[in-house]
């Protein structure tokens, strides 16, 4: 893997997900190893790989006991083992697993180390002596203030050590650049590069579903706010019986405290909890839906709704939910509403099962919004730019 621009990402990555990208036994034993889950660090080596880039990717896993190193053609993988408890890990800032990963960074021909989130995986990638690029994924203060534990506080505090040492810094939306001006301090250069979507797969035939289908993709958290997504189906089903609610996600299940809420709600006969899935999976249900969702509180970027649209859905979401009034272009590309009342999200969604023609255009627009700021090959590009401007200023 030589004399070719060479970036490697630090962050966290399930093997599963980037599989395909190596080759024979190696490409076996990914699949066979969960990880630390981590899409957005999947995609972008899957799209930079497909730009003609060489790619590395340094992440942790609790699923194995000792360092390995996989390998594809243009792709390598390097594994270091994580402790199980969270609690240990916070007790010394997760040191065993910087240390692992500063080792690997530093016996790496990689030119440009590109650290993903601002805790473990950028300060050992600050301290790796390379050039570094962090890309912070959240507002560290947002999340301990959303999650107030000791595990949350310890990652606050890593926070702030990264950020007086990080001189590159990029964000996926405008919210959270403004997000680490505000509670961060940060005062350098703040470069706005969003996560990347990739396009619906082509099919063909495309069968209407015989009653209105709204996904959701989110979690049990209480920022996720799936209860008044869940509370607004009594009134859905008021207009639109026969309308069904399909929840996807950790925490989403059938024995879940929510699917005991959709019983004292009466609604249980039209949710169904679906719990985790894989990415194929997942795309069944994006291509099936007649819209999307989302009652998330606050997004740094806003993933699923970046996806569902690029399915070409209609998008309900939360007119302060963060990043997603910038994914869904401040409405113009999707329904902003009040995610608190229930009675708002019954009403926008009840207006577009209504309206058919309403919901073409909306998708319509959400995919060409998609295609023209999210598409791999969009994003990738502008990341081999900013990769080959820190190599040439790091000679």
């Amino acid at each position: 893997m030589t004399g070719e621009l060479l970036p490697m990402l630090v962050g966290p990555t399930s093997p599963r997900d980037v599989a395909d990208l190596l080759a024979g036994r190696d490409q076996g034993l990914a699949e066979s190893i969960p990880g630390y889950r981590g899409t957005s660090v999947s995609g972008l080596a899957r799209a930079l790989v497909a730009a003609g880039s060489v790619v590395e990717i340094a992440t942790t896993a609790a699923d194995i006991a000792e360092r390995m190193t996989l390998e594809g053609e243009r792709f390598r993988l390097h594994l270091i083992p994580m402790r199980q408890s969270a609690r240990s890990r916070a007790a010394d800032m997760c040191r065993m697993e910087r240390r692992g990963l500063e080792k690997v960074i530093r016996s790496s021909e990689a030119d440009v180390i590109h650290a993903q989130w601002t805790y473990e995986f950028a300060w050992a990638a600050l301290d790796g002596g390379r050039p570094v690029v962090v890309t912070a994924r959240d507002a560290p203060l947002t999340i301990l203030g959303h999650y107030r534990d000791r595990y949350r506080a310890m990652r606050t505090a890593m926070a702030f050590i990264v950020r007086f040492r990080t001189r590159a810094l990029t964000v996926p939306s405008p919210y959270l650049a403004q997000a680490w001006r505000r509670q961060m301090l940060y005062r350098r250069p703040i470069a706005i590069l969003p996560n990347i979507v990739w396009p619906a797969p082509t099919s063909s035939s495309e069968a209407t579903p015989a009653a209105p289908i709204i996904l959701e993709v989110a979690d049990d958290s209480e920022r996720k706010n799936v209860d008044v997504l869940i509370s607004a189906m009594q009134r859905i089903l008021r207009c639109h019986p026969d309308a069904r609610l399909r929840l996807i996600g950790s925490g989403l299940t059938e024995n879940s405290s929510l699917a005991r809420l959709a019983d004292r709600c009466k609604v249980r006969h039209a949710v169904q909890f679906l719990g985790p899935m894989d990415r194929a999976q997942l795309r069944e249900e994006y291509s099936r839906a007649t819209m999307f969702v989302h009652a998330s509180r606050e997004e740094s970027f806003g993933n699923s709704v970046a996806e569902a649209m690029a399915y070409g859905l209609p998008v309900v979401a939360g007119e302060e939910a963060g990043a997603v009034p910038w994914v869904l272009d401040e409405g113009r590309v999707g329904l902003l509403v009040d995610i608190t009342e229930p009675d708002a999200i019954a009403r926008a969604v009840s207006e577009l099962i209504a309206d058919d023609r309403r919901c073409a255009v909306l998708g319509a627009a959400a995919a060409l919004r998609a295609r023209s700021l999210f598409s791999p090959s969009a994003v990738a590009d502008n990341w081999i730019r900013m990769y080959t401007g820190l190599k040439d200023a790091h000679p």
